[in-house]
């Protein structure tokens, strides 16, 4: 599911995206954990997209639980690059919505 809700963001379907990567957080949580790599890495796209369709509310509510940062940081260290990557959504998501301070 994950890769047809990129197909549908890289075709411009925004809406279809953003219900897909939903369905395949909830299901990657259910097989895998909620602290599994997987789920880090589809709720920071689906945070990202939310924030790209205007949807700031679901997207700083994503994306400030630290959930897929905290899950990084356990799988891969604190100083990886994919530790950053969500540091640097959050804090671009943070400055978006006049939240930063």
């Amino acid at each position: 599911m994950f890769n047809i809700a990129l197909v549908r963001y890289d075709r411009g379907d925004a809406t279809g995206a953003i219900d897909g990567m939903r369905k395949t957080l909830e299901m990657l949580q259910e097989m895998l954990g909620a602290d599994h790599p997987g789920v880090a890495t589809s709720a920071l796209s689906l945070g990202l997209w939310l924030r790209e369709a205007g949807a700031f509310a679901e997207a700083v509510a994503l994306l400030e639980l630290d959930e897929g940062i905290s899950i990084r940081r356990a799988a891969f260290g604190d100083d990886r690059p994919r530790v950053a990557v969500g540091r640097i959504a959050k804090a671009n998501l943070l400055t978006a919505t006049d939240r930063s301070r």
